[in-house]
């Protein structure tokens, strides 16, 4: 229910819900709300998502104890979080570091060239490419530096 309330809000403000994590937990928790727009996004727009949520969950209620609200941009380095992220950003410049099982080599710097339905086409910095698979992806950055 929450999800649907942050993506609601996020929608009737123009935006995108990027991401909602629930942080800390008995009776103090932090709903972190991660908003994206098109044209950036500015302290107005998180103010007026914010201000809206806030409505909503005092109607509605859904979270057990006090918490405390906080709308953020997903910032310029912000994380890939699965592969229609990674379609999204073809062709930026971006950090990867792989699960310990994963190849010898666990950190990679180079442009996303393609996407498949399971794996990342990965253009290394050193030049050639690689396709890595999804599942051993720890976590994957855009590098705001090159973008």
């Amino acid at each position: 229910m929450l999800q649907e309330f942050a993506a609601e809000a996020c929608r009737l403000e123009g935006a995108e819900l990027w991401d909602l994590r629930i942080l800390g937990g008995r009776g103090r928790s932090i709903v972190r709300v991660t908003v994206e727009h098109a044209d950036g996004v500015t302290f107005d727009l998180l103010g007026r998502v914010s201000r809206r949520l806030s409505k909503m969950l005092d109607e509605s209620d859904p979270i057990t104890g006090s918490y405390t609200l906080e709308c953020e941009s997903p910032g310029l380095d912000r994380q890939l979080r699965n592969l229609d992220d990674c379609r999204r950003f073809l062709g930026s410049t971006v950090r990867l570091r792989l699960r310990p099982q994963a190849e010898s080599q666990r950190r990679y710097h180079g442009e996303i060239a393609d996407v498949s339905d399971e794996a990342v086409l990965l253009q290394p910095d050193e030049g050639g490419s690689l396709w890595i698979p999804w599942t051993d992806v720890l976590d994957l950055h855009l590098d705001p530096k090159l973008n």
